[in-house]
């Protein structure tokens, strides 16, 4: 996964999934490295967003909730919860 040089966003290289368009094409032109993204801080950031959503709410974060709102199972945002500590 790179950092898309268009929007910023999280993509596979090649085509953006969010904009379309060639993600490491701006980077290149700088003659500069396509950035790869931190697997571990982008779970941090998901987990961390979910939590505040649901807090929001005036709902408690459980895991059973937090896979709920991610769209993912328990044993994912456990597994998130490991990698983002690390």
């Amino acid at each position: 996964m790179i950092v898309c040089g268009w929007c910023g966003g999280s993509t596979p290289a090649g085509r953006c999934v969010s904009c379309g368009r060639d993600a490491a094409l701006p980077w290149l032109q700088r003659a500069a490295a396509p950035p790869a993204v931190d697997a571990a801080a982008t779970y941090r950031k998901r987990l961390s967003d979910a939590r505040r959503d649901l807090e929001a709410r005036g709902l408690d974060a459980t895991i059973e909730r937090i896979a709920e709102a991610l769209d993912v199972s328990p044993r994912t945002v456990r597994r998130w919860q490991q990698l983002a500590a690390s």
